[in-house]
């Protein structure tokens, strides 16, 4: 039988304090574990899917991975999760030039950049290391940031494409200076991820139309200066090289601070502009609330501030007013219209069709209506009656290529191939867009 010292607090003690540190070892296990490739690339598809949870609360609508694999976030969505502006980003919210590497429009962005993020990150986690590699990622990512905020602050910018060109000017670097020694099939891996970035940056931004093609550029640059920098200390003595390592990204990070105050000063005109107009907005609105207050049964006056929020983006204010002013006034031609596009926007859709309904059986009737509706019924998979609407927009007006091209994706959408080509070879008769 075995026996125990009931004032032995020792063993209790030590197998209690094992027994709280078991839990997280496998975390701490897991942590250590990962590269910094690793690291990153789970932290931007965590951010994303955070974003796609708070886009559907904010909208109302049903969580779907779908719907946003090729759909852009709305600009608040993207402000909010901090994407670079430079009126917020130099007027005070200085970490916006880091947070922005990590927020992306869609599902493809997101994978164009992860896909060579991988490419391109993980010959650097064995050349330098987890940390440095992690390092130089931020680095050249705020540099690519600093960059497009000198040369256009008033445009959104996000995604991680800056920093991971900037791996790539790094990788350019060390393969052409640094004596690394890689085995022949390793460097031709990492010279087919660098000559594969440049096509997929140029193709990615011809069909976005928003890439943000300056911030590549001070991301590969500042890439390119810090590679031929630490070229020169791989190139030196094994002893020293860790501590010329950490000096060189601390003088780097330095210079980044220095040259984010000389953009401050040089674009704090966008600030000012900013503010100020936040101001005479503020007024505006507080005009109109005012009026409503005065009047609060004044169906118009509750339309004109729906007006003012809607162009605030404040969509779901503009519904409210929208909503009291049709209270008031039921089957107002100009509220009816105004909440329809206000739940468009909030990605409300199956909301927005049967107002858009009601106001097009009070009419008049316009080929411009039922092509906007014909427009809503297809992005809510009504493809029957969003058929029936374009062709009435047809019928309204055959001269509108608009119109036309609308019928031909809805009928492309329901199989009908032949009538489809037929459409869209009468709209390319037509001129207009």
């Amino acid at each position: 039988m075995a026996t125990s010292n009931p004032l032995d607090l020792t063993s209790v003690s030590s197998s209690g304090a094992q027994s709280q540190l078991e839990p997280a070892r496998p975390a701490l296990w897991l942590l250590r574990s990962l590269s910094s490739t690793q690291i990153l690339i789970a932290t931007n598809v965590l951010v994303f899917l955070a974003m796609l949870s708070h886009n559907s609360w904010l909208s109302g609508t049903q969580w779907s991975l779908d719907a946003r694999i090729s759909a852009d976030f709305d600009d608040k969505v993207l402000i909010w999760w901090g994407c670079d502006y430079g009126p917020l980003t130099l007027g005070g919210q200085y970490w916006r030039v880091l947070t922005c590497l990590f927020v992306h429009a869609d599902g493809i962005h997101l994978g164009v950049n992860m896909l060579l993020l991988w490419g391109l990150g993980k010959p650097l986690d064995r050349l330098l290391g987890r940390t440095q590699a992690l390092v130089m990622y931020l680095l050249t990512g705020a540099a690519s940031s600093l960059v497009s905020l000198a040369w256009h602050p008033t445009h959104l910018a996000y995604g991680s494409s800056g920093a991971i060109y900037g791996q790539g000017g790094v990788l350019i670097a060390l393969l052409a200076l640094a004596k690394l020694n890689l085995p022949r099939r390793q460097t031709f891996g990492i010279l087919f991820w660098i000559l594969l970035m440049t096509p997929f940056g140029l193709l990615f931004g011809h069909s976005s139309k928003t890439t943000n093609y300056i911030a590549h550029a001070g991301g590969l640059v500042s890439g390119l200066a810090l590679g031929v920098l630490l070229a020169c200390i791989l190139r030196g003595s094994p002893l020293k090289r860790a501590i010329r390592e950490r000096m060189a990204l601390a003088v780097t990070a330095v210079i980044l601070v220095v040259g984010f105050g000389g953009v401050i000063a040089m674009r704090y005109d966008v600030v000012w502009q900013y503010r100020l107009g936040l101001k005479v907005n503020a007024f505006f609105v507080a005009a109109q609330e005012e009026a409503v207050k005065r009047n609060p049964n004044d169906a118009a006056a509750h339309v004109k501030l729906a007006n003012t929020y809607y162009w605030r983006s404040k969509y779901k204010e503009a519904a409210n007013e929208l909503r009291r002013a049709l209270e008031i006034k039921p089957g107002d031609p100009d509220a009816m219209s105004l909440l329809s596009v206000s739940y468009i926007m909030m990605g409300r859709p199956g909301d927005a069709i049967p107002i858009f309904r009601e106001n097009l059986s009070q009419g008049p009737q316009t080929w411009e209506k039922y092509l906007s509706f014909s427009d809503l019924l297809e992005s809510t998979g009504n493809l029957n009656e969003a058929e029936e609407m374009a062709r009435r927009a047809v019928a309204l007006d055959n001269r509108s290529k608009s119109s036309h091209l609308q019928l031909a994706s809805v009928l492309s959408k329901l199989h009908k191939t032949e009538e489809a080509d037929r459409e869209r070879k009468l709209a390319d008769q037509l001129p207009g867009h």
